[in-house]
């Protein structure tokens, strides 16, 4: 519609590189490129690092939600976690809305990474929560970035293991 009728159009939420690599002149995104959620999460990673305020990670499993955008920030889980002096040691693709972790918590347990990074969307994310609690899969961070406290999916599980999960809270500067 914006670039048939010269009129911009605002996406809050459409932030996925291929959207914007079409050269559509109308178009204008308001938040970040979803890849660029990995790399804003591991400057905070080496920055804490570095400070001596987290001890040194250097292992990270990623697991994304087969959808355009949670493999956009999942590629970003991936493909910068060299940014904060991190090895990638698994990555694990799981169908929309899966609900069933159990043989991936059982591969995470055994590779033993300093960092889960969870790219999915947040009831997917709730139950991986949920039963990574539960099978004993205890990272030194587990990342979820749409971990929202107002996703009713995390009222399941937030109250008893949600304490240390970072995510992810747009804001306006």
């Amino acid at each position: 519609v914006g670039e048939k009728y010269g009129i911009p159009m605002v996406t809050a939420e459409a932030n996925s590189p291929v959207i914007f690599a079409r050269g559509f002149k109308w178009l204008v995104g308001a938040d970040r490129p979803a890849p660029q959620w990995g790399e804003d999460y591991y400057r905070m990673l080496k920055s804490l690092m570095d400070a001596g305020t987290l001890p040194r990670l250097k292992t990270v499993a990623v697991i994304q939600e087969n959808t355009p955008h949670t493999m956009d920030v999942g590629w970003g889980g991936i493909n910068r976690a060299t940014l904060a002096g991190l090895t990638v040691v698994a990555t694990e693709t799981v169908p929309p809305g899966v609900t069933d972790f159990s043989a991936i918590i059982g591969k995470l347990k055994a590779l033993n990474p300093d960092i889960v990074y969870v790219a999915t969307w947040a009831g997917t994310a709730a139950a991986f929560a949920k039963q990574a609690f539960e099978l004993g899969l205890r990272p030194k961070e587990l990342h979820i970035p749409h971990s929202t406290v107002t996703e009713k999916s995390y009222g399941l599980v937030w109250a008893n293991i949600g304490e240390g999960i970072p995510g992810i809270t747009p804001e306006a500067h």
